[in-house]
This record gives structure tokens, sequence and C-alpha cells, in this order.
């Protein structure tokens, strides 16, 4: 499967863009409800969060998806 393209930061332009994700409550194995978000590491800039049971792709998929629609 392709890897999703991320656009670079709106605010400093830079392409060190990286994607964060933190357990908010932990379950089972594989099924903890996390909060994603990409982010720039040249600004700091911080794109909007994904929240839910999502795997490390679709966290990845959605946090891109939220980054690039900004």
């Amino acid at each position: 499967m392709k890897k999703q393209f991320i656009k670079p930061c709106a605010i400093c332009g830079s392409t060190r863009i990286d994607i964060k994700r933190e357990i908010i409550t932990p379950f089972e194995i594989g099924d903890d409800k996390v909060r994603v978000w990409a982010f720039c590491r040249n600004c700091g800039q911080r794109g909007l969060s994904a929240v839910g049971r999502l795997t490390e792709k679709e966290g990845e998929d959605a946090a891109i998806r939220l980054w690039n629609n900004v």
C-alpha cells in the first residue's frame, strides 16, 4: 500500500513532520484508546488529534488527513 503524502507545515514550510501517539485508556493488548496527531519538529505547530481505538496505521492515516486538511 502506498504511504500517504503529508504536506509541509503551513506555518514555517518545514517538511520535518512527525506523528505522535499517546495511550489515553489502556485496554487489552492492541485495543487501547489512543490520541494521535501530527506536529512540526521545526516550529512546534500541532495538528488536530484523532481519538479512538485506532491501530497504528489507522491512527497515522487519520493524523495525516487532519494535518493535510487544516
